[in-house]
């Protein structure tokens, strides 16, 4: 099967299905992600968009785990992509072709290689990013580039006319690693609202980078939720229920999803009725934390060896 893959002999839309199946196994507990990984470094040729959606959607998943395990975990799984994917990055390339597929340059949001020089001559050249690529640079630089790339970021937000690029940068710099920024940038948004209500979802959105951030946004939302009910316009709001899932979504153990289940069934600042309203994304959000929670236990060991494996 892996030879058919590799050499795309096998049609497109089986070869999606195919990882699309193999990711919902191992949320099932039925497939470990050593299997996963093995069939996505098998893809190493797939020039086709839908298909590493696919493959992006797992490794993700399994990138949130390793990073609940430790930071060492995650820095090693880190090493394994670049490992397993230098060459499709290489050979995709990040210019612009002409008369290429416009399904080329969307892959190219998928890999991160060369996107801090690609943003510095964005912001000091005026150098144009293709639209399909700008929030994978964007995010990159925020993760990478510390107060300076930060404060770039927020210099382009602020001075953009165009609803998207202000949203990519939200979602960007909320993806920092240093959280003094964070702080920072969640008083600018929220505290001093320089965000728009409707678009203060986007702060906690790129919160899953990392485990602070994680932290950060659920102690945000418990201290702010009184405020967040009344200016969102209640529990039964979407952007309300959004903010709430985005908090806490990304945990991965069980003593997480019993804190976010017990928060919301003692929290004075609800009502009966409101937590009735907000049965569902609760329970969905402690539904992820499990499966989550899940797939930590049943892969720790398989990560382990995979990265031994591949000496890392």
């Amino acid at each position: 099967m892996l030879p058919d893959i590799a050499s795309k002999r096998m049609p497109v839309l089986d070869r999606f299905g195919l990882i699309n199946d193999l990711f919902a196994l191992v949320n099932a507990g039925r497939v470990s992600i050593s299997q996963f990984v093995s069939v996505a470094a098998a893809s190493l040729h797939e020039d086709e968009y839908v298909v590493w959606g696919a493959i992006d959607e797992g490794l993700s998943r399994f990138s949130n785990v390793a990073l609940h395990i430790n930071d060492e975990t995650k820095q090693r799984v880190n090493k394994l992509y670049v490992k397993l994917f230098a060459e499709a990055g290489a050979k995709l390339g990040f210019v612009e072709e002409a008369g290429e597929d416009s399904q080329k340059m969307m892959l190219r949001s998928q890999q991160s290689n060369k996107f801090t020089e690609m943003f510095n001559d964005h912001v000091e050249k005026q150098t144009p990013l293709h639209p399909d690529i700008r929030l994978a640079v964007f995010g990159n630089a925020a993760r990478n580039g510390g107060k300076e790339a930060f404060d770039r970021l927020l210099k382009i937000r602020e001075t953009t006319t165009f609803g998207e690029i202000d949203r990519q940068c939200i979602v960007a710099m909320s993806q920092t690693p240093d959280e003094a920024l964070l702080t920072q940038l969640f008083d600018y948004g929220i505290g001093q609202n320089k965000v728009r209500p409707q678009d203060q979802l986007y702060l906690f959105l790129g919160t899953g980078a990392t485990r602070m951030a994680q932290d950060f946004a659920w102690k945000y939302f418990k201290q702010n939720i009184k405020s967040f009910m009344s200016k969102y316009g209640g529990a039964n709001s979407s952007l309300f229920q959004r903010c709430l899932k985005f908090s806490g979504e990304n945990f991965s153990t069980e003593a997480q999803a019993k804190e976010f289940q017990d928060y919301f069934c003692s929290c004075e600042e609800l009502t009966d009725v409101d937590r009735q309203t907000l049965t569902r994304p609760i329970g969905q959000t402690v539904e992820s934390i499990r499966l989550g929670a899940r797939l930590l236990e049943a892969n720790r060991e398989a990560i382990e060896n995979l990265l031994k494996q591949h000496n890392l």
